[in-house]
């Protein structure tokens, strides 16, 4: 890049303030005890010095970079020697330089120019240096600074670089490999600064995993030259800050690295060193791991260390240019073959990986393996299974040889060999019929055989994994399937005899021939790189002198075009182009325990409770202000009333008044009456205005709580979406489930999975892994028939099996389906009976006969297997679908097929739930579970004798289906149903059957917190877990399913239905009226009639009670006898009138005791008269008859006896 005026004026001026900086240590005296100063000088020299490598590298001035960075190896050769490094630094060593190249910067003219260059060349030659400079990089520096051409007689001037002197010897040189490598250690200095070391704990982790990352790209093929120069540039940066801290061993690693892909900007790499770097990005991770933790050094690290420096050394040397010429013009002289040997069958190579291998390493290995494997497998089987179709391209096999280059060299580098040598002759056959359809104009084909090899590839990689996770021995076919693809391999080398030389002379000659854009010619580095594109004449030359002969060439490692690289991950076969997904390697990524996500969670659900709390209470508090408002209003007419009494009883007092001066229409007379009137009435306008005022506050605090709300509910949201994974994590193991099987019954299945894209709650998805599992190896041995029997039976000899994932709402329903013999219904019957299960004489419905087979050891097959046939595999998959809060379905046909439905939560974290009150306890019921919430008219139940027993039913969707209480299920005391009143009524679906539900009261539906039960507690039947609700109240979550599953439905309907009684003279309506006029007697019978476990509300006269009566239904009214506006024998008369409230028991509580006043309540209808003041004895025993409370007191049902503490 060419700097302009501007640009030069301002990094001069930057070099002069560096320049200035690096000179002031000698220039002030040292304040500081003698170790001190020298440490000083020290990290002064080395932080200046790198800061100008910084600048040089923002100004894109490469050669300055490199010049700043040898220095910054001289600096730190003589960390040890403090003696030394003071002397260089007072001669001006260290930036008498920096000064130079200032000035050159600056100066126009060529003479000038050329002086300067001469100066700094003496100064940058000099052999007090302690690390040589290389004489390329100062040809390379003085051709960007000079303004005109360097001639050939000053190139030729140049001095070589001069030997380290003698005195010199002794220096240990932090970025010197040639290192005891058998033995190394990591640690930092022990004199260095804390806070320095702290910082570069805080900032080299981050480096090295995007280093590594970016290295891992460049090996694979899969990066733009943009990522090859950030990697270099990381690569740099961790080698100065590891020389830094004096932590040699990967100072000497980054920079070998640094070198490697600086080469590998402009140019192209072996195979070879791609490995090496996929190596040395494993190695130093392991470095920095075994750094942090204290723990024993990778123990690759000398021997990856010598390949580096080798590396190294060729590139400096030029030798690599001829490796790449060797590789790619004649691979017959490549020493180095990829062609593994047959292996006999015992002698089989490793299995295991190194005893020594760093754990961090080994997790890392054997978590991206699955996948490799997985997609080469794949890839294989769509070549194997649709050969004919042609529909394989070029992208398929690049993308096969890609993954099985990646596999070997991961394998390698844990040690596992059997992957090693499966992957190498794999990857060389697909790299041959690569090159080969870049130039064909059809698509290749394979033969049968090829093709059967493929596919017992595929079915090899994947059981050498399995062996490996579960140290197993080899499989069988080990052996053979390794020797022919060997054998595939070497033929493949003899056939392909396409002169292949010509054609790389002719694109090496069009890159060469086309027209450059335009450089300054301050930049000649490319030109002059010695591993730059050889010549048009050289190949020329190579090619006269040497024929390639017939063997297949080994392609180097180069960058694919983008297009290309995007394309190999695009999988085949597709209707339409799937996005790509791309991986962001600028993104930091954390890495967090899911025990934080756990306890973040939870932090997240428990704000969610406390905020619904808190909306509940400022609820709360606004109708209290409503109420009281409404108060105001009633006591404001109250008062309007007494105005008018006050001022007509002072118009007919003055009118028997004698006259005075004035009339009463010459001046208004007033009286101490008419002062307190007045004030009281201003006095309950302010109240009034001020009762608005803080309605009106109340309003803004909850929309503060709304928003508040809205805030907890979407953090939440992306608390549980951490959670979530896609169901394509499973589904390579189902797939593999299905083939291992198919392979031991000897049976053909196309297995498809629909909807594997959902996501799913991590705990949901582990948990239902093994229930599939099982599933679908009863789906191949159970299920689906052997070949010759399913061709008997005019089906295709190839079963099939589907697997759908459909998310309904909060749930999702998993639906297994396959096109077997399906399940005989009456053997599992006659099963069921010989165990005992049911009775002999238990009449069931061919649904729940098939719904038997979820019992413990109950199986209808006649032999045991390895797969199947021990009756222990339906529980537990039930019992698993249970745990995860879920429900189990089987609807089979012989001879046509079996569905197994599951149906779990998408997470079991959140549950909306319906909140229902039942015997005074609190209770939930998922929405799931619940199909509609109906309205039951009053007088609307039908009553039928079946079987000598009497049951209720309700018309519901042209459906007679039973009224059931919720009791029963729960081993609580029946509670009556009041067929008097309107009343919501719970329906709910179980299998083919509805039911309906009624319960005392339905609240609403809320979204809660699902709590499980401690592990120590037993399992209680048919509850999933607790919830904590706004008032602090533990509810049960039910499962429905679970408790609706236990017994028969028949059976149910009597147990429940016959027991539903017709209130008379008693009813269940624990709610109480409480109508008094003073405020002190309705707050004492509140307190004293709450406790005995019923629901009151009060009214303060006749009227505000009809007002109540009209929005709400009560089981029975207390009322007193002398109240203002409409006293209790004017409420009883009128209550008595009404045809919908005429039922409800009165009970008037008065202090007058007089039988007149007793016979005045009695013929206004009411039912009991109690005098004040009424012990609570008394009351309970009045109360007790007219309202049913059985399970009032000392009920403690079961499903509801739970403790989350």
């Amino acid at each position: 890049m060419t700097l302009d005026a501007d640009i030069k004026e301002t990094l001069a001026e930057e070099l002069d303030d560096i320049a200035l900086e690096l000179a002031m240590p000698s220039q002030e005296p040292a304040n500081t005890t003698e170790i001190a100063a020298d440490m000083q000088l020290f990290q002064h020299l080395h932080s200046e010095t790198a800061r100008l490598a910084d600048t040089a590298e923002m100004y894109e001035f490469e050669e300055l970079t490199h010049l700043a960075i040898w220095v910054l190896k001289n600096i730190s050769a003589l960390k040890t020697q403090p003696t030394r490094l003071e002397q260089q630094h007072e001669q001006g060593h260290y930036y008498a330089w920096i000064e130079l190249v200032a000035t050159l910067l600056r100066e126009e003219e060529t003479d000038t120019q050329a002086a300067l260059l001469t100066e700094l060349n003496t100064n940058l030659q000099q052999s007090t240096w302690s690390i040589a400079i290389d004489n390329a990089l100062v040809q390379h520096l003085f051709t960007r600074l000079s303004s005109a051409p360097l001639s050939d007689a000053f190139i030729a001037s140049l001095s070589t670089p001069s030997a380290t002197s003698d005195t010199d010897s002794d220096v240990d040189s932090d970025v010197d490999c040639n290192v005891d490598k058998a033995s190394y250690h990591l640690a930092w200095d022990e004199d260095i600064h804390p806070e320095l070391l702290n910082a570069f704990f805080i900032e080299t982790p981050d480096l090295v995993t995007e280093t590594t990352a970016l290295m891992r790209a460049i090996a694979t093929g899969n990066a733009d030259q943009a990522i090859h120069q950030k990697a270099a540039r990381l690569a740099h940066t961790i080698k100065g800050s590891s020389a830094v801290v004096g932590i040699k061993a990967i100072a000497n690693f980054a920079h070998k690295l640094e070198d490697i892909l600086e080469h590998s900007v402009e140019s192209t790499l072996p195979p070879t060193a791609a490995e090496c770097l996929i190596e040395s990005a494993d190695c130093l991770e392991a470095m920095f791991d075994s750094l942090q933790t204290r723990t024993t050094p990778p123990p690759q690290y000398p021997a990856l260390l010598e390949q580096l420096d080798d590396w190294d050394k060729k590139i400096k040397t030029g030798e690599i240019t001829k490796i790449l010429e060797t590789t790619e013009i004649a691979p017959s002289i490549v020493t180095v073959s990829n062609t593994p040997q047959p292996v006999e069958a015992e002698q089989h190579p490793t299995l295991t990986w190194d005893e020594d291998i760093h754990p961090e390493l080994l997790a890392a290995y054997l978590s991206e393996t699955p996948e490799h494997i997985q997609q080469i497998s794949k890839q294989l089987r769509a070549i194997s299974n649709d050969n004919d179709s042609a529909q394989h391209n070029k992208a398929t096999y690049q993308q096969i040889a890609i993954l099985a280059h990646t596999l070997k060299g991961s394998s390698a580098t844990v040690g596992i060999s059997a992957f090693v040598d499966i992957a190498a002759p794999l990857e060389a056959i697909f790299e041959t019929e690569f090159e080969t359809a870049k130039d064909q104009a059809t698509q290749n084909t394979f033969s049968k055989t090829q093709q059967d090899l493929l596919n017992a590839t595929a079915n090899l990689l994947e059981s050498l994994h399995k062996s490996l996770l579960s140290n197993k021995t080899y499989p069988n076919n080990y052996a053979s399937l390794l020797s022919q693809l060997t054998a595939w391999q070497t033929q493949q080398e003899e056939e392909n005899k396409e002169p292949i030389i010509e054609k790389t002379i002719e694109k090496s000659a069009e890159e060469l021939t086309e027209e450059p854009a335009e450089e300054p010619v301050t930049k000649p580095i490319e030109k002059q790189d010695p591993i730059s594109t050889p010549s048009i004449t050289t190949l020329d030359t190579a090619a006269t002198k040497e024929k390639p002969k017939k063997q297949r060439k080994k392609t180097p490692f180069k960058l694919p075009p983008m297009r290309a690289i995007q394309s190999v991950f695009i999988p085949p076969k597709v209707t339409q182009p799937a996005p790509i997904q791309t991986i962001n390697l600028n993104e930091t990524t954390l890495r967090v325990p899911v025990s934080l996500i756990e306890k973040l969670l939870n932090f997240s659900n428990e704000l969610i409770t406390s905020n619904t709390q808190l909306t509940e209470y400022v609820q709360t508090l606004l109708n209290d202000k409503r109420t009281m408002y409404q108060r105001n209003e009633h006591i404001r007419n109250l008062i309007d009333e007494l105005e008018w009494t006050v001022s007509r009883q002072s118009t007919l007092h003055t009118q028997q008044t004698p006259p005075n001066e004035f009339d009463a229409l010459e001046m208004d007379n007033y009286n101490a009456l008419h002062g307190i009137t007045n004030l009281l009435a201003e006095t309950t306008n302010d109240e009034r205005e001020a009762s608005l005022a803080l309605i009106k506050q109340f309003n803004v605090l909850k929309d503060h709580v709304i928003a508040q709300q809205k805030i907890n509910k979407a953090l939440n949201t992306n608390v549980l979406a951490m959670r979530m994974e896609p169901v394509t994590l499973i589904t390579p193991r189902l797939e593999r489930i299905v083939r291992e099987t198919c392979r031991e019954t000897h049976k053909k299945v196309n297995f498809s999975i629909i909807g594997d894209n959902l996501a799913l709650d991590t705990d949901v998805l582990k948990g239902l892994l093994d229930p599939l599992l099982h599933l679908l190896r009863n789906a191949i041995d159970h299920g689906i028939e052997a070949p010759e029997i399913r061709q008997q039976h005019n089906k295709s000899a190839t079963g099939n099996i589907t697997l759908q994932f459909n998310q309904q709402g909060d749930h999702v329903l998993l639906s297994l389906k396959d096109d077997g013999a399906g399940i005989d219904a009456e053997a599992i019957y006659q099963k069921a009976i010989k165990k005992g299960l049911i009775k002999a004489d238990a009449p069931l419905s061919e649904d729940e006969k098939l719904q038997l087979i979820v019992h413990a050891g109950l199986s209808t097959r006649k032999t045991v297997s390895k797969i199947s046939g021990r009756g222990v595999g339906m529980d537990v998959v039930n019992t698993a679908i249970n745990d995860l809060s879920g429900s189990l379905r089987i609807n089979s046909k012989k001879g046509v097929g079996t569905e197994i439905q599951l149906h779990v939560p998408l997470t079991l974290v959140v549950v909306n739930v319906l909140l229902v009150k039942l015997a005074n306890h609190m209770l939930a019921i998922p929405s799931s579970a619940i199909h509609q919430i109906y309205y039951l008219e009053e007088n609307s139940i039908q009553r039928k004798q079946e079987k000598k027993q009497e049951q209720c039913f309700i018309h519901f969707e042209d459906n007679d289906i039973p009224l059931l209480s919720l009791s029963t299920l729960l081993d609580w005391p029946l509670t009556p149903f009041n067929n008097e009143v309107s009343q919501p009524i719970v329906i709910v679906k179980h299998h083919k059957m509805q039911y309906a539900f009624y319960f005392d009261q339905v609240i609403n539906f809320q979204e809660i917190v699902l709590k499980t039960l401690k592990p120590w507690m037993t399992k209680i039947q048919g509850v999933n877990g607790v919830c904590l609700l706004q008032d602090g109240v533990v509810a049960p979550i039910l499962n429905l399913a679970e408790l609706l599953a236990d017994i028969p439905a028949h059976a149910f309907h009597i147990q429940t239905a016959t027991k539903l009684t017709k209130t008379a003279k008693t009813t269940t309506n624990k709610r109480i009226l409480v109508v008094d006029d003073s405020l002190s007697n309705r707050k004492a019978l509140s307190l004293t009639i709450e406790p005995l476990g019923y629901e009151v509300s009060t009214a303060i006269d006749g009227a505000d009670a009809i007002t109540q009566l009209e929005k709400t239904t009560f089981g029975l009214i207390i009322t007193d006898l002398e109240m203002p506006t409409m006293n209790g024998l004017q409420l009883s008369e009128y209550i008595r009138e009404q045809t919908d409230i005429q039922h409800i028991p009165i009970v008037m509580v008065t202090s007058r005791s007089t039988e007149k006043h007793r016979t005045l309540a009695k013929k206004a209808g009411v039912n009991d008269y109690l005098t004040k003041p009424v012990n609570k004895t008394t009351l309970k025993t009045c109360i007790e008859k007219f309202i049913s409370n059985d399970n009032t007191e000392n009920t403690t049902p079961n499903a509801a006896s739970t403790n989350t503490n």
